[in-house]
């Protein structure tokens, strides 16, 4: 070795020894704790999705409770808890590597899972941030039903006096706290459906003023079917029912949505016989809220003694003025006619004041 190889050889040997320490001791950190620590990381990575799984959970309960109100879960809540299951999926892998025969031994192996138990643990956190905004709002909630839904059919301006008058006298009711339970009774034919027909179109008319947050319009038909009259009023509040629980269960579905309405109008057209509230889902009426039911019915049995109304209103037939007035605004100007009139007025007559005739009897 040459005089200056002599020299140079300690001061490389010493920036080589330099150098070469906080490397050294940065490798021996990591291993330091990849060796003291492997089973408590494993033991940190399982306590934290143990709470991550508790999120996930509740998350799935809260679900679950928005599908059987009706509504729609957000596709983000769905996705949260896809991720959620398929970390959950890989961390149980890596906590099989406690009973691996290698793992106190095989440094790389453990360094390796430490690497992976990072990752996992910065995932968790992400996921229970998120799992945070989502808290109460899984579901979207629908837009709000209106508070009427127009019923098709001729508007009051088309109307007879006297319908007119019988839809101002029962919007003077509805007004009245002490009426709960309106009945309007007649014969078939009369115009009892054209009555709350046009009943409801003026309460649309006049939504801004409504004192309803929801008015439900039903048709229940002489063949009572609990059933098929709860699926009406579901439908008419965007609620999915779900018909595997029975006619019981729906009925709890249905005075659960109900309650959550402000003050609610359940209009029930052509009730043949007594419907039992309870059992159809309907709240007590009751309460201080001021929900109502109006309920058209060719039976004043029905009504009074059967539904037990408060007040009855009787549809009869038209007046003779009335009667002529409504067949001439439909026939047109062609009832003024010399040779038409006389007959005009005898088809007119043998209407005997219904607005249309619901079986032949009632024209004899």
């Amino acid at each position: 070795m040459s005089g200056m190889e002599l020299v140079a050889a300690p001061i490389v040997s010493v920036a080589v020894e330099e150098t070469g320490r906080p490397l050294c001791r940065c490798i021996y950190s990591t291993i330091k704790n990849i060796v003291k620590s492997p089973v408590q990381q494993l033991d940190l990575l399982e306590s934290h999705m143990k709470s991550l799984m508790v999120r996930r959970n509740d998350a799935a309960k809260e679900m679950e409770f928005a599908k059987r109100e009706g509504r729609v879960i957000k596709g983000q809540a769905n996705a949260w808890v896809g991720e959620v299951d398929e970390l959950k999926r890989k961390c149980d892998q890596i906590q099989k590597a406690k009973s691996s025969r290698c793992f106190l031994s095989c440094i790389p192996k453990r360094y390796r899972i430490s690497t992976k138990v990072a990752e996992h643990l910065k995932e968790i956190e992400r996921l229970l941030e998120v799992g945070s905004s989502l808290a109460g709002s899984v579901a979207f909630n629908y837009s709000e039903v209106k508070k009427v839904e127009h019923i098709p059919g001729p508007s009051i301006q088309d109307q007879t006096t006297s319908v007119s008058e019988d839809v101002d006298k029962i919007m003077t009711l509805l007004s009245e706290d002490k009426n709960r339970i309106i009945g309007i009774w007649g014969m078939g034919g009369v115009g009892k459906t054209n009555l709350v027909r046009n009943l409801n179109n003026k309460l649309l008319e006049n939504n801004s003023n409504l004192r309803f947050s929801c008015v439900i319009w039903v048709t229940v038909s002489k063949n009572l079917d609990i059933k098929g009259v709860q699926m009406r009023i579901a439908s008419r509040l965007r609620l999915k029912l779900e018909e595997s629980s029975g006619s019981d269960g729906m009925a709890t579905q249905l005075h659960q949505s109900l309650l959550k309405e402000e003050r609610f109008l359940l209009i029930l057209d052509d009730v043949w016989e007594k419907i039992d509230l309870d059992k159809l889902g309907v709240p007590r009426l009751e309460d201080p809220r001021g929900s109502k039911i109006i309920l058209t019915s060719r039976s004043l049995d029905v009504c009074r003694n059967m539904m037990l109304t408060d007040v009855d209103i009787k549809v009869s037939v038209l007046r003779d003025e009335d009667a002529w007035q409504l067949f001439s605004r439909y026939a047109t100007d062609v009832v003024s006619l010399e040779h038409i009139t006389p007959l005009a007025e005898a088809i007119c007559k043998e209407c005997k004041g219904f607005l249309w005739p619901s079986s032949p009897w009632e024209l004899q």
